[in-house]
């Protein structure tokens, strides 16, 4: 009679415990169908000829704080699901991480994203995560980086900053579209059989990366002052002719050193932006800049409405055959950014970027709006426009024009 009630009592002492355990857990994220429609037949040999690309895309995040919140573990998986290009259907965990906190210092270990940076037309020394290329060729979308995070909060009588260590111990490659896909240059990139530096052909992907970063703020300046050590998160292309009939583009991940600086200044309506950095180890040492800035025009006419101009200046003085390849060698970038302020949080953003070199252009356009407190609607748009032969990114989608629109349920 005694151990059935003491069975009783520790099962419901247990249900009890499980039950409190999943309401402290927090569910939040999106999940939506995304509609993808190019306006022109692909420009190279093998690419599939269809013009519209349904998909589904999920991902969820659960987060749980305790101990006084003071420990905070987070799980954000993401799903894509494309029917059409199964190169496209992939998924990754973006976030896997404890983090613990105090008063004056952080820890963060797992699988995580770290973004640096305060430019807009090119995020030049965010350099922690792997892109998601399979997601978008704009390369804001960032795979998660398995790493260790410490973070040192300096409080000092004028100025407060914040002294990072990283410890990265796996390195994620790049994925690439096939020859089959969309977005992909006149050979296709085989991603499968990536290539290392022969001294660290044992290690590979394990190659131990090092980052230390110092960022701050004091009278209208943020600054960030930083140093990454590892494996290049820009692959090489390197051309592979030992099969004629199926030549391709082999990634190769050099070691890198980077020093970089991000810095912005705020001044009424102003915000003055740079980014600016300089990398060794891949063929010669170069340096690469992007600076500008961004006016803010505040309820035009009494509209409610707010206007950002854009504008900033892109040079990278990498060489182009024997580094990997970009497409701001060169550029001016002008855009706007409005943001309606209504019930729906309609918000529209534009940019076009120049190159001053051989005249090609890049369009992108923006658009969000809500549609009630848990759905939402996306446009997007991006054209590719006199892009010459010799610009190997911008060739490479010359007729990879294309509209998007997603519906998304936030939950």
């Amino acid at each position: 009679m005694i151990r059935r009630y003491l069975l009783r009592a520790l099962i419901s002492h247990l249900l009890l415990t499980l039950t409190f355990t999943v309401q402290a857990w927090e569910l939040s994220g999106k999940a939506g169908f995304e509609n993808r429609f190019f306006f022109y037949n692909p420009a190279f040999v093998g690419q599939r000829t269809n013009i519209y690309y349904p998909s589904l895309m999920l991902n969820p995040e659960l987060r749980h704080d305790f101990s006084n919140e003071n420990n905070r573990v987070i799980f954000a998986p993401f799903l894509r699901l494309d029917p059409i290009d199964t190169k496209r259907t992939h998924w990754d965990i973006r976030e896997l991480s404890w983090q613990y906190k105090t008063a004056d210092w952080d820890i963060k270990t797992g699988v995580s994203k770290v973004f640096w940076g305060v430019t807009e037309s090119r995020h030049l020394v965010d350099i922690i995560n792997q892109s998601d290329y399979l997601e978008d060729i704009d390369l804001e979308d960032k795979l998660g980086q398995p790493l260790v995070n410490l973070n040192l909060n300096l409080n000092l009588s004028k100025l407060n900053g914040n002294f990072s260590l990283y410890y990265m111990p796996y390195f994620r490659e790049r994925e690439f579209e096939n020859r089959y896909g969309r977005f992909r240059p006149i050979y296709p990139i085989n991603s499968q059989h990536p290539q290392y530096p022969l001294f660290e052909s044992s290690s590979k992907a394990w190659h131990q990366d090092f980052a230390v970063r110092w960022n701050g703020a004091f009278n209208g300046w943020d600054i960030g002052i930083a140093h990454f050590w590892g494996t290049s998160r820009e692959p090489t292309l390197q051309l592979n002719l030992l099969n004629p009939s199926n030549p391709a583009f082999i990634p190769y991940y050099e070691i890198i050193n980077q020093s970089s600086l991000d810095v912005q200044y705020t001044q009424g309506a102003w915000l003055w932006k740079l980014e600016a950095m300089t990398r060794g180890g891949q063929y010669k040492r170069f340096q690469a800049v992007v600076a500008g800035f961004e006016y803010t025009l505040y309820d035009i006419g009494k509209s409610g409405v707010d206007l950002g101009l854009l504008s900033e200046y892109d040079y990278d003085g990498r060489n182009l055959i024997k580094a990997p390849p970009t497409l701001y060698n060169n550029n001016i970038f002008i855009g706007m950014r409005a943001a309606f302020n209504d019930t729906a949080s309609t918000e529209v953003r534009a940019g076009l970027i120049h190159d001053l070199n051989d005249a090609g252009k890049f369009v992108n356009l923006e658009a969000t709006r809500r549609i009630n407190d848990n759905w939402n609607v996306e446009l997007k748009a991006r054209f590719i426009i006199d892009a010459p032969f010799n610009d190997f990114v911008l060739y490479s989608f010359h007729r990879d024009d294309y509209v998007q629109i997603r519906i998304s349920r936030h939950f």
